[in-house]
């Protein structure tokens, strides 16, 4: 019976250990323990963000209703690859106007890095 014990506390010891390293593996203690958020994003929005996003706003509605449509496309029972492409080159341009705006007034891009989950 004590062996029994003696097991079963192992076993659960084992598995609680393997349950709060896998939790851990992902950067710290949390999901705000990564590099990429800065503590601008967390306070309260700058004038130069504000005017940043102000002048991308056509943009970045333009660039959600090309996601639809290129995701539209490719969903459909025959999707056309040269309307794909077409759109994903679209998309792709959109981005490097955002990201060249985004320099201009001095915004990290930081925060849109893979790392960040």
């Amino acid at each position: 019976m004590l062996k029994k014990i003696v097991m079963l506390s192992f076993f659960f010891v084992s598995v609680m250990l393997f349950i709060s390293n896998v939790s851990f593996a992902r950067g710290g203690f949390g999901r705000h323990n990564c590099d990429c958020y800065e503590k601008d994003f967390s306070a309260p929005k700058t004038a130069e963000f504000k005017k940043f996003r102000e002048e991308t706003l056509s943009l970045r509605q333009l660039m959600a209703e090309k996601r639809f449509e290129l995701e539209k496309e490719s969903l459909s029972d025959n999707p056309d690859k040269a309307k794909i492409e077409k759109l994903t080159q679209e998309i792709k341009n959109l981005r490097e106007k955002v990201h060249d705006i985004r320099t201009k007034y001095g915004i990290s891009a930081k925060r849109f890095s893979p790392r960040c989950y």
